[in-house]
């Protein structure tokens, strides 16, 4: 095995050792697609996928491991277990593991630090081969319970249904300018989320922190890790990203969602509910009225200086407008 160095890394509760910097000069077989060479030579990069099983402090396998599924889309799983932690899974469309993307999202992980992102705990092994990462769970500022049909924990204002967690809404100003700052602690590190919503932020004591970095990029080199279409999540998005979504991230992606993540914490509900409940419209005509220009009525918010914040960072995002620096 080649190594240019040994630098330290320490995984919670262990005490550091070595870490060779280089990946193994075996070529890698057809399930271990090859990785960029910045990630390759990421220490945890190569320790997550190199350690033997039982390594890390929160190391699971297939037999020990049953959970609830928290959310599932077309190139992840994230599931719940022991209600104590969570298990995240990439996979490509046939369901095999996506190991260059799942490397992408620990690598990004590891940059973001803790004061962005949640530490990686462990790995999860289906029949001997990693499968996934394990982060300690967290509760989410998006409040699933309160989605949907009615249900315990269920908040009403003015007989508006609410789905933000109810100690988020209750503390909205402050928790929204938690949000502000920890936004400006990963853009200083040179990261762009690249899927900010509630449903990404996590509370960890009394403050935020981001979670899935699947789409994440650092300003650098914005160009998503495959040439493909990003993911987006369409209500939080502006219109120029929503019609191009082919191209490479920019910081003001970033603060455009941002800026209607902070406009549903505010409000407590989805972005354009308005449209939804009064025209009937389903995800996918919302999603063409915001490519066509629409966007949200920021009347709605009845505190001046949290109007104004709002309202920088969906300007930001807008269009045609070179500055984004906030």
């Amino acid at each position: 095995m080649a190594t240019s160095g040994t630098p330290y890394y320490s995984y919670p509760g262990q005490q550091p050792h070595p870490i060779p910097i280089s990946v193994p000069d075996s070529k890698p077989s057809d399930s271990d697609s090859p990785l960029s060479s910045s990630i390759s030579q990421s220490p945890l990069v190569h320790a997550f996928f190199t350690d033997p099983p039982n390594t890390w402090p929160s190391d699971l396998s297939d037999k020990l491991l049953q959970s609830t599924s928290l959310s599932a889309s077309p190139t992840s799983y994230v599931d719940l277990y022991d209600n104590k932690y969570v298990l995240k899974t990439n996979t490509l469309p046939s369901a095999i593991l996506d190991r260059p993307r799942l490397a992408h999202e620990i690598h990004i992980m590891a940059l973001a630090g803790p004061e962005c992102a949640l530490p990686i705990l462990g790995r999860h092994f289906l029949h001997g081969k990693i499968n996934g990462f394990v982060t300690e769970y967290k509760k989410c500022v998006l409040d699933r319970r309160l989605i949907g049909e009615l249900g315990p924990g269920h908040t009403h204002t003015n007989g508006v249904r609410i789905d933000i967690d109810p100690g988020v809404y209750k503390n909205r100003k402050e928790m929204i300018f938690k949000f502000v700052a920890l936004l400006e602690r990963l853009h200083s590190k040179g990261i762009l989320h690249g899927d900010i919503n509630p449903s990404n932020l996590v509370l960890v004591d009394s403050d935020l922190r981001f979670i899935d970095f699947a789409e994440s990029v650092l300003e650098s080199s914005p160009r998503p890790l495959h040439p493909k279409n990003r993911v987006l999540t369409a209500r939080y998005n502006s219109p120029t990203a929503l019609n191009d979504t082919f191209a490479p991230l920019t910081r003001a992606d970033d603060l455009y969602t941002a800026g209607m993540t902070m406009l549903h914490m505010y409000t407590g509900r989805l972005p354009f509910a308005d449209l939804w409940e009064g025209e009937d419209m389903d995800e996918v005509e919302v999603e063409e009225r915001i490519m066509g220009g629409l966007r949200p009525d920021l009347s709605v918010i009845d505190d001046e200086e949290v109007r104004e914040v709002i309202a920088r960072y969906l300007q930001a995002g807008e269009p045609n407008r070179q500055a984004t620096s906030l």
